[in-house]
């Protein structure tokens, strides 16, 4: 009578940790104390929820965080970090075009500041590299280097305006004596 007892006992023990389990949705312990077809289906339905509600809720938090990280990296100018938390190619262009916006803003700034080693950098298209050659040719003329600057020209744009630029500068010592010689 008291080996059924305890198997009675221990029966109303697993009932209780197996519906311990299942309300806390302890699958792996659910797993383990389920017995007969009713506690089996659900455990199954229990482990139905956990792959699509649960795994859904958990996924749509760490995507809200992977994007909050992406868009942090791109307007910091990490891009290399922001690119490591890309999975798509929506991803990749919203990094690509952050990228291509910021390096023509730094060669529009390295052409204006007159920084030729900068804007080599960032020039990319050949209109680019154009403006930077002038760059280089037009602080050749500010310095006096004519034949540097005559070297550098290429387009016929570029000739004429070295050669307007050395016979300006001609010009202006026309009017200075010149000794008797």
């Amino acid at each position: 009578v008291s080996s059924a007892a305890s198997d009675e006992e221990l029966e109303a023990n697993r009932k209780e940790w197996y519906n311990f389990a299942m309300e806390n949705k302890d699958l792996q312990m659910a797993k383990e104390l389920y017995v007969g077809h009713e506690e089996e289906a659900r455990v199954k339905a229990l482990e139905a929820e956990a792959a699509t509600g649960c795994a859904a809720a958990g996924d749509a938090e760490l995507e809200a965080a992977r994007v909050e990280w992406l868009e942090f990296h791109v307007k910091a100018g990490e891009y290399e970090d922001a690119l490591q938390m890309c999975v798509d190619d929506k991803d990749y262009a919203l990094v690509h075009d952050a990228q291509e916006a910021n390096r023509g803003e730094w060669l529009a700034h390295s052409l204006a500041s007159e920084d030729v080693y900068s804007a080599g950098n960032y020039a990319v298209t050949e209109e680019e590299l154009a403006a930077v050659e002038d760059l280089k040719i037009k602080k050749e003329l500010k310095a006096g280097n004519y034949g540097k600057a005559k070297k550098l020209a290429k387009t016929p744009a570029q000739h004429e305006l070295v050669d307007a630029s050395e016979e300006a500068a001609r010009k202006v010592w026309l009017p200075y004596p010149t000794p008797a010689g």
